[in-house]
């Protein structure tokens, strides 16, 4: 059984700069590998990478860090 990973980003490559384009990275070349990955992000139009679901959250484009977290902790069910 497949690993579930889930990647919350306030932005994804390619929109944003290094720390995108090395999230983007990290789930082309190890979690899309290892695991069903869902890319939950405020980008409207990320870099596809084959076989991993993308999520556009319009809240990640526009909310505090603390405010996402808790929101996202509230809805996907993380503890």
């Amino acid at each position: 059984m497949a690993k579930k990973i889930t990647v919350i980003t306030r932005y994804f490559w390619p929109e944003g700069g290094g720390a995108e384009q090395a999230t983007y990275l990290v789930v082309r070349d190890v979690l899309s590998q290892v695991g069903d990955v869902t890319v939950i992000s405020g980008t409207r139009k990320p870099a596809v990478v084959n076989g991993v679901n993308y999520v556009h959250w319009n809240s990640l484009s526009r909310s505090s860090k603390s405010r996402v977290l808790l929101e996202s902790m509230l809805r996907f069910g993380g503890h």
